[in-house]
């Protein structure tokens, strides 16, 4: 009687063919792990500058507000031309602007939350600015 053995196809006579592959297949799990990370990450830099855009823009509003009230108080004008609230859109966010006489409270929504940006000043020069969440 003669054995009969099982012979499978993946395997080679010296056991290189599949060290090989599992080297590959290690190989690829890097790369597309490093694709991954490397396409996070460009998320991440989008959604910043996205961010940074709307941070300037709502600074440069409240900067102008700030300009155009202390120029009202310095000159003695009508106070009814001070801006004391303000809406605007930028980009396709609604954002208001009120002034709280030391401060200018800038609010808009994002991702179900609405962030408040107030703008510290001091005559006609923003001096700090603070972020909070609701």
């Amino acid at each position: 009687m003669k054995k009969q053995g099982i012979r499978t196809a993946t395997r080679s006579s010296n056991g290189y063919g599949t060290w090989l592959a599992l080297l590959c297949f290690g190989l690829l799990i890097q790369i597309v792990s490093l694709v991954g990370l490397y396409t996070v990450q460009s998320a991440y830099l989008l959604q910043c500058s996205r961010q940074s855009r709307m941070d300037l823009s709502c600074m440069s509003y409240a900067r102008h507000m700030i300009e155009n009230n202390a120029a009202v108080r310095r000159c003695h004008y009508d106070e009814s031309r001070e801006i004391q609230e303000l809406d605007a859109k930028i980009g396709s966010v609604p954002v208001h602007f009120t002034d709280r006489g030391t401060y200018i409270e800038c609010s808009y929504p994002r991702s179900g939350k609405t962030i408040v940006m107030e703008v510290y000043y001091e005559n006609s020069t923003p001096i700090d600015i603070e972020y909070n969440s609701y």
